[in-house]
């Protein structure tokens, strides 16, 4: 995560704000393909191969089918974007050249390809190969990027987006090759293309669609902003500042998201009074800490932002102040969806999922047009503090005669979390040995 952020700092550095922004659109469109014609191929591995429910062998085969498929549709893709408006919708003005195209549909099919190998290693459960791998690829993100903006600063070399483009392709081009030779040492299935659509095919899209159906809502409910404050403001400097305020804000997910890979475990095990007594109290930690890092941060950003990322993106640091309340939001309704996911309550994180992608939707195109990056912020906000409401008020029905506080730490937290804590952490050394 860490080396992450670095690589991401050298990349905003070097491109300054315009060349941020339609490095932030494109990083959309890549994420749109992948998600959209991707058909989150990989969840459905893992599940299907983890829990034996079909042979990796038939996973494989399906994979080359699916790898097969999605090369003719990419064909029909490139066709239709090259003659429709789809340009000029989602991609920038003077940045939608034939070049800018190939990148797309060349970075969607190696991304696919990575995921597919990714996910068959993950089905054996080997997660220290795909942890080496992620390490891998930060590393080398860490290197280029830091190393390209020195050379630029010593030689004075001019870079534009399309070099960073070029220079992320190859980055992901080798990081797939890597986890190739992984994936040829370690699992190296052998390849059953003898399909059968009933007993292989059938179940494997239907349970893969209800998750896609979850992704790609959420991802327009994340995304879809970008895109109207790119076609409505016209300056991709907005976009830059924007993109970037948002990339820093979603810090406050490092707080939260730690507490949903502890709380998972926990909530699956227990019965349904222990199960809600945790949640109200790792909620009340939760947002504690919130509290603390989104003061901290509400006053620092003022001066980390132009210190970190240079006096160009100064004007990120209002955006950033806006956002600021969102993300608190947002963080505090995670707990409460591993609540919902542990009691196998899926359909309550949908809902809110599309509860916050109809408040996206009005608001930004309300409010962008009129306000431009303050009303993508406010669209935001309006988004995250929408699901919130809704997942916390699920929550209290559920929780209907018990304690109804979720936000204002006790002092038996402290302990009981440190307890939580130390307990987790032998039990997991237990399963190791």
């Amino acid at each position: 995560m860490l080396l992450g952020i670095i690589s991401g700092i050298f990349i905003t550095r070097i491109l300054g704000p315009d060349g941020k922004g339609i490095y932030a659109v494109f990083q959309a469109n890549l994420d749109f393909l992948t998600f959209f014609l991707g058909l989150s191929i990989g969840n459905g591995i893992i599940y299907f191969s983890s829990s034996k429910k079909l042979s990796p062998e038939k996973l494989a085969g399906m994979s080359v089918y699916f790898l097969a498929v999605i090369c003719l549709v990419l064909a029909v893709f490139f066709l239709l974007v090259m003659g429709s408006r789809f340009k000029e919708v989602f991609m920038p003005e003077h940045y939608d050249s034939l070049f800018y195209v190939v990148y797309l549909c060349l970075a969607f099919l190696v991304s696919t390809i990575n995921t597919i190998l990714s996910s068959l290693i993950q089905g054996y459960k080997l997660f220290k190969i795909i942890n080496a791998i992620a390490l891998i690829n930060s590393v080398l993100n860490v290197v280029c990027f830091p190393g390209l903006f020195f050379l630029i600063k010593i030689y004075h070399i001019h870079i534009e987006v399309k070099e960073i483009l070029i220079l992320s392709l190859v980055i992901l081009i080798v990081n797939t090759i890597i986890t190739y030779y992984f994936y040829k040492r370690k699992v190296d299935l052998k390849v059953d293309l003898n399909i059968n659509y009933k007993e292989v095919v059938s179940p494997f899209f239907r349970y893969i669609l209800v998750v896609y159906i979850g992704i790609l809502v959420n991802f327009f409910n994340y995304r879809l902003d970008i895109w109207v404050l790119m076609n409505c403001s016209k300056d991709m400097k907005s976009v830059g500042y924007y993109s970037l305020a948002v990339s820093i804000a979603q810090m406050l997910w490092l707080i939260s998201n730690p507490f949903v890979n502890v709380l998972l475990p926990y909530l699956a095990e227990s019965n349904s009074s222990i199960r809600i007594t945790r949640t109200f109290m790792y909620s009340r930690v939760n947002i504690s800490i919130l509290i603390i890092a989104s003061i901290i941060l509400f006053f620092a950003g003022r001066y980390l932002i132009p210190m970190v990322y240079g006096s160009a993106f100064k004007e990120a640091v209002y955006p950033f102040e806006i956002l600021l309340v969102g993300l608190f939001f947002s963080s505090a309704t995670k707990p409460l969806g591993v609540f919902f996911a542990a009691e196998d309550r899926f359909i309550i994180n949908t809902y809110s999922n599309l509860i916050g992608l109809i408040f996206t939707i009005i608001f930004c195109f309300w409010l962008i047009p009129v306000y431009g990056i303050v009303g993508a912020c406010v669209a935001t906000n309006a988004s995250y503090i929408s699901m919130f409401i809704f997942t916390l008020g699920m929550f209290l029905i559920r929780a209907k005669g018990y304690n109804k506080n979720w936000f204002l730490l006790k002092k038996e937290d402290i302990k009981e979390f440190g307890i939580m804590e130390r307990f987790g952490l032998m039990k997991e050394k237990k399963t190791l040995k």
